[in-house]
């Protein structure tokens, strides 16, 4: 048995998501299907993490198990032939088989990205048409707040009955401007459902001067669900690196 790991990229925009769901379409089904026809057998993929409807991938990784070796550059050739053109698959390589895509993943990088100026249409898909101007200071100072290790319960939509452990740890978190477009860049040894999205959402009603920073501290400490109402859009979402 042979083991590769994979670095891909892809556009959300027209999937519902990483994950197989009966008659939806999903990014790991279209990569299933491409992969299974390439070696002629049904492949099973196994990724670093899911991400949601809408969301898009810099460096997504996943690792497969086949009998039938092949040259990567090869690989990468027909399966890209196979794909979609919004998935591409910019690595692969033979693995050691201890190698998991998802448990040995030790950080992630997601980057997101928010439009401050007039709305445009070509870029809908790919950035948050926030469309008004935000204090950027303000956002810089109520990203501290969430550096380090805290219970996330108050930021995410994972039920406790689902995962009662919400503290997670997040090593780096920064925004620039560039233009009239924020880019913000988040690092963590794991993410809840729609964390990220939250935490984005909370930070850009502090620099329009709707929450201080503050009443986002209590908003953490409270831990609960349901104190979070905000919630940035799928479309500015990128996974930017899985780290191993």
């Amino acid at each position: 048995m042979i083991r590769y790991q994979v670095t891909l990229s892809y556009d959300g925009s027209n999937y519902k998501g990483w994950q197989v769901q009966p008659g939806k379409k999903s990014l790991q089904a279209a990569i299933e299907t491409a992969f299974s026809t390439l070696y002629k057998t049904k492949i099973e993929i196994v990724a670093s993490g899911r991400t949601d409807t809408g969301v898009h991938a810099l460096g997504q990784v996943f690792h497969y198990d086949v009998f039938q070796e092949i040259p990567e550059k090869r690989i990468v050739k027909g399966i890209n032939s196979l794909l979609p053109k919004d998935i591409r698959i910019l690595k692969i390589e033979k693995i050691d088989s201890e190698f998991h895509a998802r448990y040995l993943a030790k950080s992630k990088i997601y980057e997101y990205r928010v439009n401050l100026g007039r709305y445009d249409l070509f870029q809908r898909n790919y950035c948050l048409q926030y469309n008004q101007r935000v204090d950027v200071s303000l956002i810089k100072a109520v990203l501290k707040v969430f550096i380090g290790t805290h219970d996330f319960t108050s930021f995410n939509t994972t039920t406790l009955k689902e995962n009662y452990n919400q503290v997670r740890t997040i090593e780096k978190f920064s925004v620039k401007e560039i233009d009239n477009l924020l880019i913000f860049t988040i690092q963590g040894s794991g993410f809840l459902r729609y964390m990220i999205r939250m935490i984005i959402g909370t930070t850009l009603e502090v620099g329009r001067g709707k929450l201080s920073i503050s009443e986002v501290k209590t908003m953490l400490e409270k831990q609960e669900k349901g104190v979070c109402r905000y919630k940035a859009g799928a479309e500015g979402l990128y996974l930017k690196k899985v780290i191993y």
